[in-house]
């Protein structure tokens, strides 16, 4: 267990008079088996603009074509291997750029000077205070006799130099916090044209993006202090509770666990099966154009998956990584093969805010998955949505495109206000399924052979 202080906390003042206290402690526990995901700094807001797009179309057109002797596996690994060195060489995140950009870069530039100017000046005055004689004598050795007088001109010589550098972290408190009034002034009056051209949601998000504004208390994040299982057993050790979120999660979905070697095996055996696969529709083969009108949806700002890459990154050159991508999507498409990186991802629990947090029925899953999958598997949702609104049931809502499930809450009240006019005795059992959305699509896709798996 450490602890010092620190100079670089810097609150704008023409006076420091105290400085915060910073604690470091270490210890040694049980290493458990368990592998984290480490995000690295990535600067979106950069993709975005014009010279960003303008990197990723060259750096993307140099990209050489992949072989069609290449695996789908192999062939999505080199294509985000490409495109995380892009990322890794244009767009990897300073970490000295200001959290609030209303802050101009010379008002963060002159923040900078002051913290330099501030250490120089603790450190001159810190050397003079331990100086002793000893050291002084030391100081002065090899040079010509140096009487009592000599050694005090030298003290008043380090002492002058700190207090300039104190004297000039003190000036340059006072610039910086008129800096600071002078930007944020200009923001809000910049606020007040946002607000009559965009709205209130256009507002929220200038002001959020600027990093100003009072965050939101999320509740249900943090420590479990106790978890159970189904059984009402309690779970201890982090394998334990993976063990047990995969297992609940995935009896969601009718699934089960499996190690990665069998993984492996059941996309060899789809494989096969693709190989003896004589009914092919060509219809189904998609070209550059719809790819490309896909990735220019990808949405901003979302959580990136285990290949890291961001939907900025989609949507920064479409049309140079469409073309990198349609022989992939062709080969997954003839071989009814899709690369493991685009399944699955990492799953997050996430608490309902209603019940005890011991129990994981009142927790839901959250599927943080690659952005290049979901771009691919919404396209081929696109392809079969008129397939699945032939099939499905006429009051099967919320699947259907411009169908949400307002329209079944408009439909019980007329029917209720039908009633009522007619004074008829009426009344609606609402049921509420668990993991309805997981179980009731089975209904339509599978059919329904009256077992409780479905």
């Amino acid at each position: 267990m450490s602890s010092w202080v620190t100079s670089d906390f810097d609150m704008a003042t023409s006076c420091d008079d105290h400085f915060p206290v910073l604690g470091r402690i270490q210890w040694i526990q049980r290493a458990v088996a368990r592998v984290q995901k480490r995000r690295r700094p990535v600067d979106r807001d950069a993709m975005r603009t014009e010279a960003g797009k303008a990197i990723w179309q060259t750096e993307l057109e140099q990209v050489p074509p992949v072989p069609w002797c290449t695996d789908v596996h192999t062939h999505a690994l080199q294509i985000q291997d490409a495109i995380n060195r892009v990322i890794d060489k244009h767009f990897r995140n300073k970490q000295t750029k200001p959290t609030s950009t209303y802050i101009s870069e010379k008002t963060w530039r002159m923040r900078l000077n002051r913290v330099w100017a501030r250490k120089k000046g603790l450190r001159k005055m810190k050397f003079i205070g331990q100086a002793t004689g000893r050291e002084v004598l030391s100081l002065l050795l090899g040079r010509a006799a140096w009487d009592g007088a000599n050694i005090v001109q030298w003290y008043q010589k380090h002492a002058l130099i700190g207090g300039v550098y104190q004297l000039l972290t003190g000036f340059l408190g006072i610039r910086l916090k008129a800096a600071l009034h002078a930007d944020r002034k200009l923001f809000m009056q910049q606020l007040g044209t946002t607000a009559e051209e965009g709205g209130i949601q256009k507002l929220q998000k200038v002001i959020r993006d600027a990093g100003l504004g009072r965050r939101a208390v999320k509740r249900g994040r943090g420590i479990i202090p106790m978890l159970q299982d189904s059984g009402g057993s309690n779970v201890t050790g982090q394998q334990e509770r993976d063990d047990a979120w995969l297992g609940f999660f995935g009896d969601m979905e009718c699934g089960r666990v499996v190690d990665a070697t069998e993984l492996v095996s059941i996309h060899n055996m789809d494989r096969q099966a693709a190989g003896q696969w004589e009914d092919f529709d060509n219809q189904m083969i998609v070209n550059p154009d719809e790819v490309e009108r896909q990735l220019r949806i990808a949405p901003n700002r979302r959580a990136a998956g285990l290949d890291d890459i961001p939907g900025e990154a989609l949507r920064a050159a479409p049309h140079a990584l469409a073309g990198l991508l349609t022989p992939l999507i062709l080969k997954t498409t003839v071989r009814l093969e899709q690369p493991i990186i685009w399944q699955g991802g990492l799953i997050r629990e996430a608490y309902k805010g209603n019940g005890p947090t011991t129990e994981m029925a009142n927790y839901r899953s959250l599927m943080i998955s690659s952005q290049l999958g979901k771009a691919v598997h919404g396209l081929y949702r696109t392809r079969t949505r008129d397939v699945f609104t032939q099939q499905a049931r006429p009051m099967l809502l919320n699947m259907r495109p411009g169908a949400t499930t307002l329209q079944a809450a408009h439909a019980l009240r007329l029917f209720m206000q039908f009633a009522a006019a007619r004074r008829m005795s009426t009344a609606i059992l609402f049921i509420d399924t668990r993991s309805a959305y997981y179980r009731v699509v089975r209904e339509t896709v599978m059919g329904f052979d009256g077992s409780d798996m479905h």
